[in-house]
């Protein structure tokens, strides 16, 4: 999974567990990047600047990306 933030680093959170924290910024193309197995559910992507929260997102997903309903 990409992330992409103008902060220093960023952590991820699915289903409120830290699925990992990966460094952003312009040095890394303002993209953090996360290797991770499909879960639905409820992704937060929460970014830092300094140590300091500076932007948070949440992404609801119920079911795998291309299945039909």
């Amino acid at each position: 999974m990409e992330v992409y933030a103008d902060a220093d680093a960023v952590e991820l959170f699915v289903n409120d567990k830290l699925a990992g924290k990966s460094a952003a910024g312009e040095e890394n193309r303002f993209k953090s990047e996360f290797d991770m197995i499909f879960e639905p559910g409820e992704i937060i992507a929460v970014a830092y600047t300094d140590v300091l929260e500076t932007g948070q997102m949440t992404l609801h997903q119920v079911r795998k990306p291309g299945l039909c309903p």
